[in-house]
């Protein structure tokens, strides 16, 4: 994993990806030869790439005003296919650094991206666009939610977990306790919603 980074820092970006994406591969193929090492090496590749892809999408940007909006988001949306696919795997490596970071990451993705399908209605007065950005605004919820789902079920594994602080205050930004990473009985219990594999625009 060490020389893919170094690859990216040093200027050779697709070839240091390449060979995070092999490394991801082989972790997967030998998970129960590796036992307990998986999830720490598994999140922390998983995540890695999914922070590179975000970047990416990050970088596009969506004007209401461009004649050309609709295939913007439609990229973008194909980009955030392969981002949430990274976080999700690193969330479900099981690794209790990488996992919390990436499920309010791929919320905090899923809500960008709403974002951009909203501008894509608002240009055309498309009712799907503004149902696709509503679902995403769902998808989001969800994510934060399997945060403070995962710490309600051990409390002592994510005690102090600011992801799971960042969590909570998505979720309800009145909520005093998640400033100390603490949280209350009542713990919002979204299940994921059943999103497309591909949006129709």
């Amino acid at each position: 994993m060490l020389l893919g980074k170094i690859d990216v820092e040093r200027g050779d970006e697709q070839q240091g990806i390449d060979n995070l994406e092999i490394l991801a591969k082989r972790l997967e193929q030998d998970r129960d030869q590796i036992g307990d090492s998986f999830a720490p090496l598994a999140g922390s590749v998983n995540l890695f790439l999914a922070r590179h892809f975000q970047r990416k999408l990050d970088a596009i940007r969506v004007d209401s005003n461009d004649p050309q909006v609709a295939a913007v988001v439609a990229r973008k949306l194909k980009l955030f296919d392969e981002v949430l696919s990274r976080y999700d795997r690193a969330a479900a490596s099981g690794d209790r650094e990488s996992g919390p970071m990436a499920r309010y990451m791929a919320g905090v993705a899923a809500e960008g991206m709403a974002d951009d399908v909203e501008k894509l209605g608002k240009a055309g007065g498309d009712a799907k666009s503004r149902e696709n950005s509503a679902r995403l605004k769902t998808l989001a919820r969800s994510y934060f939610s399997a945060n403070l789902v995962a710490q309600r079920k051990n409390p002592s594994a994510f005690k102090g977990n600011e992801w799971m602080s960042r969590a909570a205050l998505k979720l309800d930004p009145t909520d005093k306790s998640a400033v100390s990473g603490t949280i209350g009985d009542e713990v919002p219990l979204s299940t994921m919603p059943d999103m497309p594999a591909q949006w129709q625009l």
